[in-house]
């Protein structure tokens, strides 16, 4: 049996859990993570907590490793960070994804990639991903995000390939790389704790609007929010929440253009 997620681009996509949150990994996820990675992996638990702790303690300038949660349990994980190898480009790679089966379908690993991408794109201009040429799932997620196919090779970056035969993958990354945005209209409500998206009509709000949020401090750090899902009740959509609220003088952006300036200093 195949371990990689099983391709259906035309299966019917569904609602994300109203309590999902998407940002960066901390020590609170690493049993979560190491679970997941177990069961994709087909290794002893162990052995992923090994593997969990060291993506944790290498998270940094080089290193980057997004979680999915959802009612304090960890359904998704995706890392990024940078390679430097003989057999493939010097650079920023996305390093794998992985969502819980139970959870997909639901835009969790569009949303992980998303900020993998986000992160990246600080750093550099283009970005890498390799895969088996068996796992039609996640070149096919990954082509939406604008990879193209570069070689193929039995061995990428010391990585071999059940099969034989692996695709390296790169990406341009612009102001606004974001593909596949809802044809449906979003209301959009900025403030100090975050940015909305609320569901107009036509808007099915199953997955999250391709939206690239930061928001540089009146110090000139960085700060990314975590996403969140509005419950029904609440009227849907989707949640890019600072927490803590922004300071006065925090410029939010929005795909790379200033959005709002917070307290007396906005115009």
């Amino acid at each position: 049996m195949s371990h990689y997620a099983e391709h259906a681009p035309h299966g019917p996509s569904r609602r994300p859990p109203s309590d999902l949150v998407v940002g960066v990994a901390d020590q609170r996820h690493a049993e979560g993570i190491a679970a997941l990675h177990a069961a994709r992996e087909g290794v002893p638990v162990e052995q992923s907590r090994s593997w969990a702790q060291r993506a944790l303690d290498r998270t940094g300038e080089r290193s980057y490793l997004v979680v999915a949660e959802t009612g304090g349990r960890v359904v998704g994980y995706g890392l990024a960070g940078w390679l430097d190898s003989e057999t493939a480009p010097q650079g920023f790679y996305l390093l794998g994804v992985v969502t819980d089966p139970s959870f997909r379908r639901m835009g969790i690993a569009h949303e992980i990639t998303l900020q993998r991408l986000d992160w990246i794109r600080e750093r550099a201009d283009e970005a890498f991903y390799f895969a088996n040429a068996a796992n039609a799932a996640t070149i096919d997620l990954h082509a939406r995000f604008g990879f193209r196919e570069v070689m193929r090779a039995s061995e990428i970056a010391g990585v071999t390939f059940d099969g034989g035969s692996g695709i390296l993958y790169r990406a341009t990354l612009t102001a606004n790389p974001h593909p596949g945005a809802s044809s449906g209209t979003w209301a959009v409500t900025v403030g100090s704790t975050g940015v909305r998206f609320s569901p107009g009509p036509g808007e099915a709000s199953v997955a999250p609007p391709d939206a690239a949020i930061k928001a540089v401090l009146a110090d000139g750090s960085e700060v990314v929010p975590r996403m969140e899902v509005v419950s029904d009740e609440d009227g849907g959509g989707f949640w890019h929440r600072f927490d803590p609220p922004l300071a006065d003088g925090s410029v939010i952006y929005l795909n790379g253009s200033a959005i709002m300036t917070v307290g007396p200093a906005a115009p």
